[in-house]
């Protein structure tokens, strides 16, 4: 049975938008000037941690290959 893993996301307003971080992954991300709703903040993490389980399952992929 395969679990799924949980991010937590941290989200500061700055300015105009909001910063966005991601601990387990190691990646800080911005949203767009004027997107400040929680729903903006998800969205580009949610893109973030796809794009992070992609490369991870790619790099896992290569190594069964070779």
């Amino acid at each position: 049975m395969s679990t799924n893993p949980t991010y937590a996301i941290d989200i500061q307003p700055v300015g105009d938008h909001l910063q966005v971080s991601i601990p387990e992954i190691g990646v800080i991300l911005e949203t767009g000037p004027g997107e400040i709703h929680r729903d903006d903040a998800e969205r580009v993490a949610l893109a973030a941690i796809s794009r992070y389980e992609r490369q991870q399952y790619e790099a896992a992929e290569r190594v069964k290959a070779s």
